[in-house]
Parts: structure tokens; C-alpha cells; sequence
């Protein structure tokens, strides 16, 4: 496992479509959802994975903690910080 998450820049959406069709269970998400964080935060305790799409160069700071994967060990339990939330996080994710 890398220590940082994919990105695929993909103006035509070939690799948006091959990605859908090869992952079962994906959940897709647009960066301009009002409830964004919200969602995200629902798939990130499920161990689902995601794709957000339609990113532009600069990312909601709110994003921050995710993905530079800062997370927050409290027992046996891991936390990541979305938003004002600090969300269980599934290893699975």
C-alpha cells in the first residue's frame, strides 16, 4: 500500500469509467456536494471506497487531515478529523 491516495487527472473520463466499472460497491462523490463532508465521513466509518470527482486544482482544507492520512489513535480506535468531525476511521477505507 502507497502512502498516498490515487489521483487521476482524466479530462475525457476514460479512467472515471474504467475505475467505476472495475470496483464493486464504489461510492462516487462530487466535489461541489453541499454534503461533501457529510458523506464522506459515512463511507470513511463504513470502510467504503470512494471516488471524488470533478477536483480542481485546490482542495477544501477540510480535506487536510484525510488525506495526508492524520490520524488520531484513542485505544484501539482510529479517528481522522473531516471537517469540525472526527470520524471513526475503517482500515478498509
Amino acid at each position: 500500500m502507497g502512502d498516498r491516495w490515487a489521483l487521476s487527472i482524466d479530462p475525457q473520463t476514460q479512467a472515471n469509467s474504467w475505475i467505476k466499472k472495475m470496483t464493486k460497491g464504489l461510492k462516487t462523490l462530487d466535489i461541489n456536494d453541499k454534503k461533501l463532508l457529510q458523506k464522506l465521513a459515512q463511507y470513511v466509518s463504513k470502510g467504503q471506497q470512494v471516488l471524488i470527482q470533478d477536483v480542481l486544482e485546490t482542495l477544501d482544507p477540510s480535506l487536510d487531515n484525510l488525506l495526508n492520512k492524520s490520524f488520531i489513535k484513542i485505544g484501539s480506535e482510529t479517528l481522522v478529523k473531516i471537517g469540525d468531525n472526527e470520524v471513526t476511521y475503517n482500515p478498509k477505507f
